[in-house]
């Protein structure tokens, strides 16, 4: 039998069932406690040992805080008047990751981008209310403001609209979303785990290819270098200056327009009309590529162990001198030596290389890096293999990603649909 249902009167609600109430936030907590960060200059305000102290990526993607990876003094404590929360506090992400939600499972202190909130759990269930917090999060985006980043802040949570069906129904729908999610959950984390087997595996095919070449009984000698160990007789050793120049072509006067990027790996097209603040006001200093030129990141690399820093570019255009661009002089195949200089990456081999403070890679440093090559007709068969095999990897991946996605948004419409009564928990 269908429940009869009425007009909540709240966007993002809807209808609900017509026992159901709707509160405002504000009335359902004992307590709201906005952290802060102390100085990060001050030694004494950090140790190991010290008091967790959580940020958001302590808490990205998971339910529960129950380690971090920063912790703070009692002086550091002090210096911003921290509270330490008891276990079972629910902490809200106001930045960045907006509307992410955990509970604390340790004594901990929060940093300003989160919100700690006490509720009165005589009026709502905990895993009731964290529910209702993941199924507006969609609409959270509608009312969060700031001009480059969204956020929230203490007074529009307090205003948030919640429905509020009888305490008991609560726990019934809170009780089912556990038993389902946890399922959604466990096959989400299967999927992203077969992901990274994938990558792995990826990689494992580039790097045997490129430094072990195609036949497997081929004879080998030591290459000398480090990082690649053995390679085929017939192959030898060079250095990147013999076989590729720096790239300095100005695009003074706007001769192209074509804007590009290094984007996990992959040289991608911009928009160069967009208005979000983040372009140059022109692109007289950009450099001018062209396909099959190689792109490569090499700053900052103190800071970002995770990027990956080579692309191989695929149509003329332009893109930032702060990248590295090197084109080929020679007969040697530019793809191979992409997929080179991919291994090298992916083995952490330009960390370290860098000079200054943050550690950035010029040319004059980068020239004299040691590589192999294969013959020109090796070099061919190796990249026609790895494009092959790479690409039916990269089609697998992309199929488990899309059952992620699907997965994701099944689970935000199940959310949704129980702590809203569109759907009943049927006992």
């Amino acid at each position: 039998m269908t429940r009869e249902m009425k007009d909540s009167g709240i966007e993002w609600i809807g209808e609900i069932p017509i026992s159901w109430d709707t509160i405002q936030n504000k009335y359902l907590l004992n307590d709201m406690y906005s952290g802060g960060t102390p100085t990060s200059s001050n030694p004494n305000f950090y140790n190991d040992e010290g008091i967790p102290f959580v940020s958001i990526s302590d808490m990205s993607g998971t339910d529960y805080v129950d380690s971090t990876k920063k912790c703070i003094t009692e002086e550091g404590r002090l210096n911003k008047n921290l509270k330490i929360l008891k276990p079972g506090t629910i902490i809200y992400s106001i930045y960045a990751t907006i509307g992410a939600v955990s509970e604390l499972r340790i004594p901990a202190t929060i940093n300003q981008a989160l919100l700690a909130l006490d509720i009165k759990q005589e009026m709502v269930s905990q895993q009731f209310y964290k529910y209702c917090l993941l199924g507006m999060k969609d609409f959270i985006f509608f009312i969060a403001n700031g001009n480059t980043q969204f956020n929230l802040n203490a007074q529009k949570v307090n205003s948030f609209d919640f429905p509020l069906p009888p305490l008991s129904e609560q726990q019934q729908i809170a009780d089912f979303l556990d038993e389902q999610v946890s399922k959604i959950d466990e096959i989400l984390e299967k999927t992203k785990q077969s992901i990274e087997e994938y990558n792995k595996l990826k990689q494992a095919v580039i790097t045997q290819a490129v430094t072990k070449g195609l036949d497997l009984n081929a004879k080998m000698k030591d290459s000398g270098i480090d990082w690649i160990g053995d390679i085929p007789e017939e192959w030898s050793t060079t250095k990147i200056f013999q076989t590729f120049k720096q790239v300095k072509n100005k695009n003074t006067g706007m001769i192209e327009s074509n804007l590009l990027s290094l984007s996990y790996g992959h040289v991608i097209r911009k928009n160069i009309n967009t208005t979000d603040g983040l372009l140059p006001e022109n692109f007289d200093g950009y450099n001018i590529i062209e396909k099959d030129d190689i792109v490569l990141r090499l700053t900052d690399l103190q800071n970002d162990h995770k990027s990956l820093r080579v692309g191989i570019n695929s149509e003329k255009g332009i893109i930032t001198s702060a990248y590295l661009t090197i084109r080929n002089i020679s007969n040697n195949k530019s793809k191979y030596f992409y997929y080179l200089l991919h291994t090298f990456d992916i083995c952490k081999g330009f960390y370290g290389m860098g000079a200054g403070v943050r550690q950035n890679l010029n040319w004059d440093e980068l020239k004299q890096l040691q590589i192999i090559a294969p013959s020109t007709n090796e070099q061919v068969e190796i990249v026609d293999y790895l494009d092959k095999k790479t690409s039916e990897i990269d089609l697998l991946v992309s199929k488990k990603e899309q059952l992620i996605k699907e997965l994701e948004s099944y689970k935000k419409s199940l959310i949704y649909d129980y702590v809203t009564g569109k759907k009943e928990v049927i006992i």
